[in-house]
C-alpha cells in the first residue's frame, strides 16, 4: 500500500463513517488529515481520533461571505498561474534583523510580499499573543525571527520554507 501525506475526510451525512475514516487514516500513517465537522462535538471527537484541521463549511463559507458583503472589493479566490501559490512562512532565522529593503526579496527569490504580521508584545502569560497585520509594508521594515509574512511566488522557491 502506498503512502500519503495528506487525507481529506469530507464524508456528509455519515458521521460515523467520518470518524473510522479518520481513526484509519492516523492509523495508516497519513502525515496531515483534515476532516469535515458541522458542529463543536463532530469538531471535538474527530481532533480526538486523529484530525490535525477541521473544516466547517458552513461556518467558513458564512465568514467569506459576511467579508464579500461588508467590502465589495474582496475576491473569493485569486488564480495563480500553475506552479505559483500564496503562502505565509515564518521569517527564518537568516533574515532576523534585516529590512526588506536588505533582502531584496523579489530581486533574490522572486517572492513578492503581501503582508507582514508581528507579534504584539507585552500580552498577559498563559494569554494568547496577539497579532498586528501590516500590509504592503515599507521597505524599511525590520523583520525579526516569529514574524510571519504571506508571500506570492514560485512553489520551488517556497518549498525550501515548509
Amino acid at each position: 500500500m502506498g503512502s500519503f501525506d495528506t487525507a481529506i475526510v469530507g464524508i456528509g451525512a455519515n458521521f460515523e463513517a467520518s470518524v473510522l475514516v479518520t481513526m484509519n487514516c492516523r492509523t495508516l500513517g497519513v502525515k496531515e488529515i483534515y476532516a469535515k465537522a458541522l458542529n463543536p462535538v463532530q469538531e471535538s471527537v474527530l481532533k480526538k481520533v486523529g484530525a490535525d484541521h477541521i473544516v466547517k463549511p458552513e461556518e467558513d463559507m458564512g465568514g467569506r461571505l459576511a467579508d464579500h458583503v461588508m467590502k465589495d472589493s474582496v475576491m473569493d479566490f485569486v488564480e495563480l498561474p500553475d506552479g505559483y501559490s500564496l503562502r505565509r512562512i515564518f521569517v527564518p532565522a537568516a533574515w532576523d534583523g534585516q529590512t526588506l529593503e536588505e533582502l531584496a526579496l523579489p530581486t533574490k527569490l522572486r517572492l513578492n510580499l503581501i503582508q507582514v504580521i508581528k507579534t504584539v508584545p507585552g500580552q498577559a502569560p498563559g494569554m494568547s499573543p496577539e497579532h498586528e497585520k501590516i500590509p504592503l509594508p515599507p521597505a524599511d521594515m525590520i523583520l525579526n525571527t516569529g514574524d510571519e509574512i504571506d508571500v506570492i511566488g514560485l512553489d520551488k522557491s517556497l518549498k525550501k520554507f515548509e
